[in-house]
Formats: C-alpha cells, structure tokens, sequence
C-alpha cells in the first residue's frame, strides 16, 4: 500500500496535468506558480469554503492580489490556480485512496476499536470499499 504522503504527491501530480491540458498558454505560467503554491502547503482553507493564500482571499473565480483586481492575470491568478488545484487534488487523492483501500482500513479500525458501530450501521459505507478477504480478516480479529 502507498503511503499518504506519495498519494498526495500522485493526485497534485493528476490536478496539474488535467488543469494544463485545459488551460491556454498564456495562463500557463500563473498555473506553475500555484502549483509550486499547493506544493508548498500554503492554501489555507476557511470555514465558508474559500482560501487564504500568501494573506489574499481567493474563491474560485476571484481574488484580492493587485493581479486579479486590476486585471493583470486575465481572469487566471497564481492563487485562483492554486484553489483550483488543490480542489482538483483532493477529489484525486480521494479516488486514488479508495483504489488503495485507505477507506477500508480506516473501517475495519473503527470496527476494531468498537463493534457496536458496525451493528448500528455507521461504518457500511466505508465497508463497500473492502473486498471479502479484508472482511473475513475483520472478523477473524474480533472472534
């Protein structure tokens, strides 16, 4: 199994790739420089959905840096690019986790450590990720 660490790594690397092969050549530079942004862990997401990044505050679609505001980064700033791609990296790294099995594991821990909640049906969801055998293990740990 992967570690987090290198799933993280593997889903920023798949944001990049779909982000750049969408983008025009003129944004092409402010998308390298958000993901050099995501990269170094400076997206600082808020309760109400949106990002503090290098102490701007950036939604999807808009941003306080002098580039956004007085149209220098034609619609496309380094700190809208790295919202975008950290947004695109966790809908990968999620992906990524399931066919890795993390959500399984992260069931069969919870069931581990208390039983009653897989009778109350809390973890079903997370089962529907585990295969047969990682069940029986399940089981074979709790008799």
């Amino acid at each position: 199994m992967k570690t987090q660490a290198t799933l993280k790594e593997e889903a920023i690397d798949r944001a990049y790739a779909q982000a750049l092969s969408k983008i025009d050549e003129q944004h092409r530079s402010r998308l390298e420089r958000g993901l050099a942004i995501l990269r170094n862990n400076e997206v600082v997401m808020r309760n109400n959905g949106a990002a503090d990044i290098h102490g701007y505050a950036v939604t999807g679609k808009t941003c306080t840096c002098p580039d956004f505001t007085y149209g220098k980064a034609a619609g496309l700033c380094k700190h809208i690019a790295a919202f975008g791609l950290f947004h695109r990296s966790r809908q990968q790294l999620q992906h990524l986790q399931r066919r890795e099995g993390y959500f399984c594991e992260m069931a069969l821990r919870q069931l581990a450590d208390n039983r009653t909640r897989y009778q109350f049906g809390q973890t079903y969801d997370a089962l529907d990720h585990c295969t047969g055998e990682a069940v029986s293990y399940y089981a074979a740990l709790t008799n």
